[in-house]
């Protein structure tokens, strides 16, 4: 019985202070990886979404190659459409003509600028994405 006594006397509580410390580092590497998972996946949202942009401005483009192809001229300025959660835009002064001859063959090159950014957001939002798109497009023969 003496010695229960003295082994209780000699015990400071460090094995308490341990396993508090190691709760602590414990807790923290978990709010990092939470956080990481966090930033990762708005990093993802936000590349998914530019892609988007990417493909409805291409849209857009080919919307543009196949006016200009039909009617040979520029699109009636300014024209705006939606293709899903994207708005596509000609903006004034986008569209420029230049003629070309070559030999017997007459023709028009088209500068198209076209713009798709997200519906009901602006620039500085979270979900926000753009992109514009400049081609030439050769009109008839």
């Amino acid at each position: 019985m003496i010695m229960q006594t003295n082994l209780r006397k000699e015990q400071s509580g460090m094995s308490l202070i341990g396993s508090i410390f190691i709760m602590v580092v414990l807790s923290a590497v978990g709010v990092f990886m939470l956080s990481l998972n966090a930033m990762q996946h708005t990093s993802t949202s936000l590349s998914l979404q530019s892609n988007r942009a990417l493909y409805a401005a291409e849209s857009g483009m080919e919307w543009a190659a196949w006016f200009v192809r039909t009617n040979d001229s520029c699109p009636s300025l300014p024209e705006e459409f939606d293709i899903g959660n994207f708005t596509i835009s000609l903006e004034l002064n986008s569209c420029n003509v230049t003629n070309v001859s070559e030999g017997i063959n007459d023709y028009n090159i088209f500068d198209v600028q076209v713009t798709a950014s997200t519906k009901n957001s602006d620039f500085g939002d979270t979900d926000f994405s753009s992109r514009t798109l400049h081609g030439r497009i050769v009109g008839n023969f």
